[in-house]
Formats: C-alpha cells, sequence, structure tokens
C-alpha cells in the first residue's frame, strides 16, 4: 500500500523529529515549508515520489543538523541554494534524477563531512559567466568517497582537483559535454574503483596510468574522441570485471595482455579501428559473458581459444575482415549469424552462420594427418628403442653375471691316467702276436690289448720305442701334456760319447772322400746336437 496525496504540514508541528523517512510513495505536491524548520532533523528521505516544487533558500540554514538528506525521483526544480554550506554534517546528499539545473553550487564545498554527491540525471550546466572548470572547484575541500554527475550538460575539462581526492571510489561524469585530454593524475586516486566518463568529448589518448588503478574494477571510456592505441599496461588491473572503450578512434593492434584480466565478465572495444588478430590470450578470460569486437578492421581467424569461455553470452565480431571457419565449440554452439556478420572471408559447416561453406584443403589436411602420424609413431618408435635397449643390457649383464659364477665355480678333479708298464702291454697282446695286430701305419702297429681287468684297449708302438742299434740312445719313457712336449732317454757317458764321435768321423769321411769325390756332398743337418755327444747346457 503506497500513501498518496500532499505531505501533512502538521510535520512541521514535532520539533524534536530526527528522521523523517517517506520513501518509494506516490505522494505528489511540494514539500512544506514546516518541515524545513525541525532544526533536530538530522535524516530526511522522500526519494522515488512525485514531488514537485523548489528547495527553500534556508535549507541549510534551518537544518544544521541534518547528515543524511534523500530527494532523488522526483520532480524538484530550481537549483541548490547556496545556504546548504552552513549545514556542516551533510555527508549524504541525493538529488538524482530530478529537473534541477543552473551551475553546481560552489557552497557544496564548504560542506567538509560530504561524503556521497549524487546530483546525477538532472539539467545541471556550466554558468556562460564562468570558467569551464569553475564547476569542479567545489571538489578541491572534500573528502568525497563518491561522487554521480552522470547525465547533465557539464562542460569543460576535468581539472586536476579532481585527482586529490585521495578517498574517492566511485566517480560518474558520463553523458556531459566534458572535454579535453583525460588527466594522467587519475593513478592518484588509488581507491578507486569505478570510474565512468563515456559519452563525452575527450580527445587525448588513453593514459596508462589509468591502468596502474590496481583496485579499479569497472572502466567506461567509451563514446569519446580517444585516439591512439591501448597501453600494454591494460593487463595490470587484474580486477577489472567489466572494460568499455567503445566508439572511440582507438588504432593499432588489440594488447594481449588484455588475456591477463581472468576476472573481466564485460569487454567491449567496438566500433574503433582497430586492426590485426583476436589475440589468442582471449581464451584465458574464462569468466567473460560479453565480448564485441564488432565494426573494426580486424583480420586472421577466429581463434580456437574461445571455445573455453564457457559462461559467454553475448559475441560479437560483425564488420571486420576475419577468415576461416567459426569454431564450433563452447559457446559458439548457441551463437547465431548475428555475431558475424560482413566477414566475406569467415565459413562454417553449419548453416546456421549464414556463411559460405569451408572448403577443405586437401593437401592441409593431409599434412595434419601427417603430424598426427608422426606424433604416434615417434613416441612409439622411440619407446620400441628403449624397451631393447634395456632387454639387451639386462642380457648381457645376465650373462656376465653368469660367466662370472662359472669361473667362481671350481673345476672338478681330473682323474689320473692309468701307468702300464711294458710287461703288462706285452702280456695283454700275448707278446705283440700277429693275431692281436690290428693295422699298420708309417710310424708302428696297432695290437689289440686285453688287460688284466678286463679292459680292451688299441695299443700303437711307434718305431722309435721299438728300434735298438749301438749308436741309438735308448728311450725310457716320454712327458706329453698341452703345454710341453718331451722323451727321456739314457744318458752317455765320456767312453760312449768318444766312440760315438769316432763313429760319426767315419761317416763322415765316408761322404768327403769314398762316394762320388769328384762332388762334395753336404748335409747341413750334420750337428754334435743331433748326435747326442754334446754335454749339458
Amino acid at each position: 500500500m503506497h500513501a498518496t496525496g500532499e505531505i501533512p504540514k502538521e510535520f512541521g508541528n514535532l520539533p524534536n523529529l530526527e528522521t523523517l523517512v517517506l520513501q518509494e510513495n506516490l505522494l505528489n505536491g511540494t514539500i512544506p515549508s514546516t518541515i524545513f524548520n525541525l532544526t533536530k532533523l538530522r535524516i530526511m528521505s522522500l526519494f522515488r515520489n512525485q514531488l514537485s516544487g523548489t528547495l527553500p533558500p534556508n535549507l541549510g540554514t534551518n537544518l544544521p543538523n541534518l547528515v543524511m538528506l534523500f530527494l532523488g525521483e522526483n520532480e524538484l526544480t530550481g537549483s541548490i541554494p547556496e545556504s546548504i554550506s552552513n549545514a556542516s554534517m551533510l555527508s549524504k546528499f541525493d538529488l538524482s534524477q530530478n529537473l534541477f539545473s543552473g551551475p553546481i553550487s560552489p557552497a557544496l564545498g564548504n560542506c567538509p563531512s560530504l561524503q556521497w554527491l549524487n546530483l546525477m540525471n538532472n539539467n545541471f550546466s556550466t554558468e556562460e559567466s564562468s570558467s569551464r572548470t569553475s564547476i569542479f572547484n567545489f571538489l578541491a575541500n572534500l573528502t568525497t568517497l563518491g561522487l554521480y554527475l552522470r547525465n547533465n550538460y557539464l562542460e569543460g575539462n576535468i581539472p586536476i582537483e579532481l585527482c586529490q581526492l585521495d578517498n574517492l571510489f566511485e566517480l560518474f561524469l558520463d553523458n556531459n559535454s566534458l572535454s579535453g585530454a583525460l588527466p594522467a593524475c587519475f593513478e592518484n586516486l588509488s581507491y578507486l574503483k569505478t570510474l565512468s566518463l563515456g559519452f563525452n568529448n575527450f580527445n587525448s589518448t588513453v593514459p596508462s596510468s589509468l591502468f596502474k588503478l590496481s583496485n579499479i574494477l569497472s572502466l567506461n571510456l567509451s563514446s569519446n574522441l580517444l585516439t591512439g592505441s591501448l597501453p600494454i599496461d591494460i593487463g595490470n588491473v587484474k580486477l577489472m570485471l567489466d572494460l568499455d572503450v567503445s566508439k572511440n578512434q582507438l588504432s593499432g593492434q588489440i594488447p594481449s595482455s588484455i588475456g591477463d584480466l581472468t576476472n573481466l565478465i564485460g569487454l567491449s572495444l567496438s566500433r574503433n579501428e582497430l586492426e590485426g588478430s583476436i589475440p589468442n590470450s582471449f581464451g584465458n578470460l574464462v569468466s567473460l559473458r560479453v565480448l564485441d569486437l564488432s565494426n573494426n578492421n580486424l583480420t586472421g581467424v577466429i581463434p580456437k581459444s574461445l571455445e573455453k569461455l564457457s559462461l559467454l553470452e553475448h559475441f560479437n565480431v560483425s564488420f571486420n575482415q576475419l577468415v576461416g571457419e567459426i569454431p564450433d565449440g563452447g559457446p559458439f554452439s548457441n551463437l547465431s549469424a548475428q555475431s558475424f556478420m560482413s566477414n566475406p572471408g569467415l565459413c562454417a559447416d553449419s548453416s546456421k552462420f549464414q556463411v559460405q561453406p569451408c572448403t577443405r584443403n586437401l593437401s592441409q589436411d593431409s599434412k595434419k594427418k601427417s603430424n598426427k602420424l608422426v606424433i604416434i609413431l615417434v613416441p612409439t618408435l622411440l619407446g620400441t628403442f628403449l624397451i631393447v635397449l634395456v632387454l639387451l643390457f639386462l642380457a648381457f649383464r645376465g650373462k656376465r653375471k653368469k660367466e662370472q659364477v662359472l669361473k667362481d665355480v671350481p673345476l672338478p678333479h681330473q682323474p689320473t691316467l692309468r701307468r702300464i708298464t711294458y710287461q703288462e702291454l706285452s702280456q695283454a697282446t700275448e707278446g705283440f702276436s700277429e693275431k692281436n695286430l690290428i693295422g699298420q701305419g708309417n710310424f708302428g702297429s696297432v695290437y689289440k690289448a686285453t688287460l688284466s681287468d678286463g679292459t680292451i684297449a688299441a695299443v700303437k708302438c711307434e718305431i722309435l720305442c721299438n728300434v735298438r742299434h749301438r749308436n741309438l740312445v735308448k728311450v725310457i719313457t716320454s712327458c706329453s701334456n698341452m703345454d710341453f712336449k718331451a722323451l727321456y732317454h739314457c744318458n752317455l757317458n765320456t767312453v760312449e760319447r768318444l766312440n760315438v764321435m769316432i763313429d760319426v768321423a767315419l761317416a763322415l769321411e765316408f761322404w768327403d772322400f769314398e762316394t762320388l769325390g769328384w762332388r762334395r756332398l753336404y748335409n747341413p743337418n750334420y750337428d754334435p746336437c743331433n748326435c747326442g755327444i754334446h754335454g749339458p747346457r
């Protein structure tokens, strides 16, 4: 139930009244003058009604204890009374969405407690006889935390006095006729969270100092005459939620550092002269819901990385020079042809985007398949090669271990060969009887021998063992193994050696003088060593 009619003037008969709240009703008519005589009144809230008329000239004088005055969303007219300066305790003053006009009273500068000033959506203007910067002169003495002057008829430059409001956290100056350069001193406003300067006539570049505002959440510079390129420092404002620089004359490429603003919800760069490609880093803007890049000179393809923007609801790249296939994953499955208009080079397999169908380049497809095949085969071959190397290593190590084990194992004891005497052999062969003769060779005969234990063996008797001559020494035995072979024979005494020497001399005489004396024969093999007459060496 909403109250209607006029505010009863009887409220003025309550001298001890401190709070009057009649907001959000259907009250009309003027505010009774008696209410402005309540000297103890601290809070008056009459916003969102249909009240009309003007504010009394003695407003501040009669209400010296006023702390909060909310008169917004009515139909009040006139100007701000100069007496407002007497309300020294005033901290929040709201006259928004009325029909107030004229210059903003400099008397507001004498309200040292003023923290929240909302004059937006009125007809405040610059006084013709005053300097265009005088409308902000009152700001120098304030500690304002929130300043709302949007949708008025303010003109002139933004003075540097504005940068002295160290505690300013919100500044709305959009929809006025302000001009000139954006002040570089904005970086001093370290608590600033919202800066809205759109729909004015600012004609400078975008100062990089704006992106030193570490607490900034929303920045609106749209619909101005800003030129130049966007600073690379734009990626420093990590907390940014909304960025709008649309409808300017910005040029150059889109900084890839924008991709660092992972909290960004809305981004509009439309209606500029931006060129180059859409940064692939935009795929990092996972919180993005609105992305408008329309009406620029952008080229290249739409990055596939944008398919990761699962929260994207509005996407517009119309009126650019983009080419290639429109991505079909992620949010693109819910977009329409309105997002891609006037990009003759775009194509898609789906007809819903109303662009030409994509023609597949067979060579490119083959190259992609080859690349995929290489990606699959190379790791497989490398893995196989490594496995073979490991197996070879294990086999080699196993072999070495086996060899080491075998090396460490002692050889079994080799049996001693049986020793047989000549007498035993003679008995076994029945005196080397011919009936036991098995065969004959160049160096001896082979006999069948039956030993005393029944063992049957073959015995080969070499010539050297059987030969007997006065000039041949007797072989006693032999020694034979892998490293050494020797015959053991009788040694000659001095007499025997002398006899051998006489016999050898006679033989040599025969060769020299009695046979073929006309032809001397010489045998180089004659040597004392071959005659067995040399002594021990």
